[in-house]
């Protein structure tokens, strides 16, 4: 059983009578304490959880930062694309097989779209053989751009394949359907042949 205490007395004789501190104001210190020493390792762990997620994140938003500088590519315009490849690179109508007398820069836009979404700077992989695919029509790099070196036939650095200039990449492209046809891209094979690509691609684009 707990003993009962006086406390006006206690303090009488502790010669506090006339102290502004009542039991009710200790009470609150002695509880306002505990209170601070428990939250006090809460407070580090959150300062600690908190400060780590921010350089985290900082490291992430840098990264991000450098690789935008590093990079001048960019993403076309679909009808942007088909004039780029009819009036600069000389795609025009060709003998295609299944696709005669139809203009390559139609096929090329359909291709473009389904390897890169028409982004110069993509880099895809890695694929099951650990190779990449660099830039507008993702050429592999265990074939036409080094490095590595082992093939390279298309003999063009794979960064090159990723900047906002297609030359070479146009070049690559044709060296690699003068081989395979446009067969030798899974975009090409899952989305395109098959289709009506002018009509579907290029139609409204207002090109002849």
């Amino acid at each position: 059983m707990v003993r009962h205490v006086n406390t006006s007395a206690y303090f009488r004789v502790k010669g506090w009578e006339n102290s502004h501190l009542t039991v009710e104001m200790a009470r609150h210190k002695y509880e306002s304490q505990r209170l601070h020493t428990f939250m006090l390792p809460a407070a580090l762990r959150l300062n600690y959880v908190w400060g780590t997620m921010g350089k985290i994140l900082i490291s992430a938003l840098l990264t991000v930062y450098l690789g935008s500088i590093g990079s001048d590519g960019r993403v076309f315009e679909r009808c942007e694309l088909a004039r780029t490849l009819r009036d600069n690179y000389g795609f025009g109508r060709e003998n295609l097989g299944d696709y005669d007398d139809l203009n390559l820069f139609v096929l090329g836009v359909c291709l473009a779209f389904y390897e890169s979404s028409l982004d110069t700077s993509k880099r895809g992989g890695p694929n099951t053989d650990g190779s990449y695919d660099h830039g507008l029509f993702q050429i592999n790099d265990g074939y036409w751009c080094y490095p590595p070196d082992q093939y390279a036939d298309c003999n063009v650095a794979c960064d090159n394949l990723r900047n906002d200039d297609i030359t070479d990449d146009i070049a690559c492209v044709r060296l690699i359907f003068q081989r395979h046809g446009f067969d030798a891209w899974y975009g090409w094979l899952n989305n395109c042949k098959g289709t009506n690509v002018e009509a579907n691609w290029v139609a409204d684009c207002n090109i002849g």
